[in-house]
C-alpha cells in the first residue's frame, strides 16, 4: 500500500515570520524611494541654483556691453537684497534709472514678505540682459513662479513679468548682495550699504529640507 505524504497547514510562527519579511521589504523600499526623492531635490536645487549662478556671471562679463539706457545704471553684483515687498517698485527704479515704474501684486503667498524681494528683483533685471536670460530659461519652469507684474512707464508702457524662483521643497531661493562683516541670514535688518559691504559675488541660498534657513542642509552657490 502506497504511503501518501502528509499533509500540513502554515503554522502561526511562519505566518508571523512571513508577515515580518513583508513588513521589512515595505519600509525598505519606501526608505529607499524617499532616499532617491531627496537625492533628486536635491539635485534640481543645486542645478537651479548653479543656473542662476552663470545667469549673475554672464551679467557680470556681458552686462557692461549693452548701452541702452536701460543699462546705465546697473551694478554688478545685481544691486538688490532685502527690502519690503512694497519697496520693490522703488527699488527697480533705482537699479534700471526710470522715473516711473510700478509693481502690482498678484500672488500673494505665506512666503511674501522682504527676505524673497531680492530674488524677484534680481530674476528681473537678469532677466531683461539676454546671455542672462539664456541660462534663465534653462530652469526647471515647475519652480518659477509669477507674483505680478511690472509696469515700466518708458515710451512704450513695457509691462513685464515679476517672477520667483522656488527651490525643489517649495521654498523662494534667496539672495544676498550686501555684507554686514558677518553670515547675512535671510531676514536681517541691514544697515545702510556702503560699497565696501558689497560682496564680489552674490550668495544665492536655498532653505534646503527643513525650508529653514541657517541649518545645515542649507544649499548656496558657495
Amino acid at each position: 500500500m502506497e504511503n501518501k505524504p502528509e499533509k500540513r497547514g502554515i503554522t502561526l510562527i511562519e505566518m508571523l515570520a512571513a508577515v515580518i519579511i513583508l513588513l521589512i521589504l515595505i519600509t525598505l523600499t519606501a526608505t529607499i524611494g524617499k532616499r532617491i526623492e531627496q537625492q533628486t531635490e536635491e539635485r534640481l536645487t543645486r542645478e537651479t541654483i548653479a543656473l542662476i549662478d552663470t545667469a549673475l556671471g554672464e551679467f557680470g562679463e556681458f552686462g557692461y556691453q549693452y548701452k541702452n539706457q536701460k543699462y546705465i545704471n546697473l551694478k554688478f553684483p545685481v544691486d538688490c537684497n532685502d527690502f519690503a515687498t512694497s519697496e520693490i517698485a522703488t527699488a527697480l527704479k533705482e537699479a534700471l534709472g526710470y522715473s516711473d515704474v510700478s509693481v502690482t501684486l498678484t500672488s500673494i503667498t505665506s512666503d511674501e514678505n522682504k527676505i524673497y524681494s531680492g530674488c524677484e528683483v534680481m530674476y528681473f533685471i537678469l532677466n531683461m540682459v539676454p546671455a542672462s536670460r539664456a541660462a534663465l530659461d534653462e530652469i526647471d519652469q515647475s519652480l518659477i513662479f509669477k507674483t505680478g507684474t511690472v509696469l515700466i512707464n518708458t515710451n512704450d508702457n513695457e509691462e513685464q513679468p515679476l517672477m520667483r524662483i522656488e527651490d525643489a521643497w517649495g521654498k523662494t531661493l534667496h539672495y544676498s548682495y550686501y555684507d554686514n562683516g558677518t553670515e547675512v541670514q535671510p531676514g536681517n535688518n541691514l544697515d545702510e550699504p556702503t560699497i565696501d559691504k558689497h560682496r564680489s559675488f552674490p550668495i544665492i541660498t536655498s532653505a534646503g529640507q527643513d525650508t529653514k534657513f541657517g541649518t545645515n542642509d542649507d544649499i548656496t552657490n558657495r
